[in-house]
């Protein structure tokens, strides 16, 4: 998929802003897990009482 999207230099654009958007996406979630690493947690509370 990614090289087909590379052959259309307007549409190449959106390879730059998906890679600066997974970018911004692990700087966010680096900082909000380092100020609240209980918000970064996986497993929500009221899923162990399910079952």
């Amino acid at each position: 998929m990614t090289c087909m999207i590379a052959y259309d230099k307007d549409a190449r654009i959106c390879l730059y802003v998906a890679a600066g958007w997974a970018v911004a996406l692990g700087i966010g979630w680096a900082v909000l897990k380092s100020r609240n690493p209980q918000i970064a947690e996986r497993r929500a509370p009221e899923f162990d009482k399910v079952g």
